[in-house]
């Protein structure tokens, strides 16, 4: 029988719980393919907003998954702001220390062409202004298709930039890591054959 506690939770809970489910790699992976399919159903349609959206929600994925192969834990990455997400790549990129050499290789503003600053630009400039100000201000039809085919780019790139960093820190990480100098001495002085 359960607990006065366990029964009394709000409906908000309820439903939190039953839409959460953590999806495969293969799920995500098609439902990634899903996303870019309704991006551009939406940018030729001129559901600028819509697409606008999708960009963001793949951006803030993109960002998470970046992170954790930093760090190896998603979990720790999911809930942080996207602009403390970025902010955190922009620095481990720039950093690129012999502990992080891959992050700089693909994210760096040297090596990505300011691919973070853009997506921080394109979120306080492109993403923001209609989400926030839509009913305080004029914003062209043009000026959305501008800000929806900008996005488009970036999670593009972006999402590129981040598969390859993910094989790479996967590629090296599969690999054995070399031995210290003392143990490859040991190793080849106690051999039977001397």
């Amino acid at each position: 029988m359960s607990s006065p506690q366990e029964e009394n939770i709000t409906a908000s809970e309820a439903m939190t719980a039953q839409n959460t489910h953590v999806i495969s790699n293969s799920e995500k992976q098609e439902n990634y393919k899903n996303q870019f399919e309704r991006l551009e159903k939406a940018i030729d349609n001129a559901y600028y907003l819509e697409a606008i959206m999708i960009e963001y929600a793949i951006i803030e994925d993109r960002t998470a998954s970046i992170l954790a192969y930093e760090v190896n834990n998603r979990r720790r990455y999911d809930n942080m702001m996207i602009q403390e997400k970025l902010n955190r790549i922009k620095n481990c990129a720039n950093q690129n220390t012999a502990d992080r050499p891959w992050i700089g290789k693909y994210f760096s503003d040297e090596n990505s062409n300011n691919l973070i600053d853009r997506i921080i630009d394109w979120k306080n400039n492109m993403r923001n202004t209609p989400t926030h100000k839509l009913m305080k201000i004029i914003t062209t039809k043009e000026e959305l298709c501008n800000y929806a085919n900008t996005g488009a780019d970036l999670c593009r790139e972006l999402s590129n930039r981040a598969t390859n960093y993910r094989r790479m820190v996967e590629r090296h990480s599969a690999q054995p890591q070399p031995q210290d100098d003392a143990q490859n001495n040991e190793s080849s002085t106690s051999s039977p054959n001397t």
